[in-house]
């Protein structure tokens, strides 16, 4: 009998821990570039994109600095950084049972 009842809490702890594992969603790296004004200003973007990122960056620069910048010059001066995003986990639609 006692055999029994542990095979059972075994199987139900095993059961919860495969469940659980499937919902968690899966994290994956990314390579960004990013760009950081002085401290003073705050100023920080990350982007993927590196026109993206430069037009972002000349615009702040220029609007907030009144500074003109290339687009060499923020690729000079961007970083290159791993980020880890979630990635969701797609859910099967459910089937409707035909009546």
């Amino acid at each position: 009998m006692l055999k029994h009842i542990l095979v059972a809490i075994v199987l139900v702890i095993a059961c919860s821990a495969i469940t659980f594992s499937q919902d968690t969603p899966k994290k994956e790296k990314q390579t960004v570039k990013k760009v950081e004004c002085d401290p003073a200003c705050g100023f920080a973007v990350r982007s993927h994109d590196d026109k993206e990122l430069a037009e972002i960056v000349m615009t702040h620069a220029k609007k907030s600095h009144n500074m003109k910048l290339t687009e060499k010059e923020v690729k000079d001066m961007a970083k290159t950084e791993e980020i880890e995003i979630k990635k969701e986990m797609k859910k099967e639609p459910e089937k409707k049972e035909k009546q």
